[in-house]
């Protein structure tokens, strides 16, 4: 899971399921600037996991002159079907680290 976009789902989905005890969502903790990313790929990640019916919360909003579709949280929380991606997803990380960790011994 090197990809920055496939990281910033997985860290925007660990906090919205570390936030459902809370009465409110930290958005700073998955704002750009926090998951190290750009405002377009923020606005794109958020639009594909809604797509994707991972999470609730973001409305579509309209905005001239912006070449892509920009969301904004109200009340954000994951799904269950966010809850299985984000498992699925953690699982297929760490063979990936072990995988190369072995490669790394062998050589």
């Amino acid at each position: 899971m090197a990809s920055k976009t496939l990281q910033a789902i997985q860290r925007i989905l660990e906090h919205l399921d570390n936030s459902m005890d809370d009465d409110n969502v930290d958005l700073a903790a998955i704002s750009p600037e926090a998951l190290d990313i750009t405002e377009p790929r923020w606005h794109r990640v958020i639009g594909m996991m809604v797509e994707e019916g991972l999470v609730d919360g973001f409305v579509k909003v309209t905005t001239l002159g912006s070449e892509y579709n920009q969301y904004k949280a109200m009340n954000p929380e994951i799904t269950l079907r966010g809850l299985h991606f984000m498992n699925e997803n953690k699982d297929a990380a760490k063979l990936y680290r072990i995988a190369k960790e072995v490669r790394d011994w062998i050589k």
